[in-house]
């Protein structure tokens, strides 16, 4: 029988801490650069599986967008941010939600949530995938 490649999720980590987000703005919650050259701390993953834990709620639904800015140069300058896609979350409770995936993703990069419409409070959660032959 042929040896079939699939998909492990390694354990999470947090790339955005906890922060209230400002309607139209970025949150201001320290960020955790993602090396996936070296394997520094995500080991040559091929994609994300991104959510976000929003621990105070907005006063009525809200967007989150998720955006990146990528990398050549291992994190000495980042190029401009771009919406990671146009997969928008309705945030209506204090919850998880998971808000899409990332495939063959930059060699070095950043996340950030951004708040659209109302204010909440939420940190951005990342799961590193790699392919693993069984």
């Amino acid at each position: 029988m042929a040896n079939e490649i699939q998909t492990k999720y390694r354990t999470y980590q947090t790339v955005q801490a906890s922060a209230a987000i400002t309607a139209g703005a970025y949150s201001a919650g320290s960020q955790t650069d993602i090396d996936n050259i070296d394997g520094a701390n995500f080991l040559g993953a091929e994609g994300f599986d991104l959510y976000i834990d929003v621990t105070s709620a907005p006063s009525a639904d809200a967007i989150a967008e998720i955006w990146m800015e990528a990398s050549y140069d291992a994190g000495t300058s980042f190029a401009a941010a771009e919406k990671v896609s146009s997969v928008t979350v309705a945030l209506t409770t204090a919850d998880e939600y998971h808000i899409g995936q990332i495939f063959a993703p930059p060699p070095y990069f950043k996340l950030k949530i951004k708040a659209i419409d109302y204010t909440f409070t939420a940190s951005l959660i990342v799961v590193p995938m790699v392919p693993e032959v069984q």
